[in-house]
């Protein structure tokens, strides 16, 4: 059975990150048997970061790679009858989940002090109390210095709101009426931004970003529809 390491469930879903929560969607949506293996710590992963699967012999890190694994090894078509144009529009939206609109995530989360108290205590529970701001605020230093490394960082938070606004604003537009991004039927560009709206419309964190998803019909009732269909038991 193949093993979904990522971290703990949080906001209804089955992962605090969206990326774990990607890989879970994928897994699914290939109807693969799976189970979920929680991890705090990341650093002892081939990359430092989660998710990874354990499917035998192979340990697959990054989302990404898990969904070529996943064609690959085990013959899931994830864009089946699509055309090469739509084939570029998912990846041009799951470029800006991943790639952009993550990182107004990391803002919401980790740089409005109010955010990141509870952060704290969601994603680092297991850490002695009397320990966890130390550790906990080490890897909050690294996060914002990973931030400024990328460059969202350099600018203003909100800034960094308006930008992760924008981008849901361009994921909505494009749904307009239809339940999934292409369509009718999910592919894996649901899978990526499903997974990053879920997420942000889900958490418990008081931002912009999430305010935007919330008041966005279209989003919200997006989000739902995943949620229903890949992970219902999840509250």
């Amino acid at each position: 059975m193949i093993e979904l390491h990522t971290f703990r469930a949080a906001f209804g879903q089955p992962s605090g990150t969206p990326f774990g929560v990607k890989a879970a969607i994928l897994l699914r949506m290939a109807d693969l048997p799976h189970k979920i293996v929680y991890v705090d710590d990341p650093r002892k992963a081939p990359k430092g970061k989660m998710p990874l699967i354990v499917d035998g012999a192979h340990v697959i890190a990054d989302s990404t790679f898990i969904r070529h694994h996943l064609e690959q090894a085990h013959g899931a078509d994830f864009d089946a009858g699509l055309t090469a144009e739509q084939k570029g529009v998912s990846l041009a939206f799951q470029r800006l989940a991943e790639e952009h609109l993550y990182w107004s995530i990391v803002a919401a989360r980790w740089l409005i002090d109010d955010n990141w108290v509870k952060l704290r205590d969601i994603f680092f529970g297991p850490i002695p109390k009397l320990i966890r701001p130390i550790i906990a605020g080490q890897i909050r230093k690294k996060m914002i210095r990973d931030m400024h490394g990328h460059g969202m960082g350099r600018h203003s938070l909100d800034e960094q709101m308006q930008f992760g606004i924008q981008n849901l604003s361009a994921i909505s537009d494009w749904l307009g009426d239809k339940p999934f991004m292409h369509g009718d039927t999910p592919t894996a560009v649901d899978a990526s931004v499903g997974a990053f709206v879920g997420n942000i419309h889900g958490d418990s964190f008081d931002s912009p970003l999430r305010d935007a998803a919330q008041n966005n019909k279209t989003l919200g009732d997006y989000a739902t529809r995943i949620k229903a269909r890949y992970y219902p038991d999840r509250t």
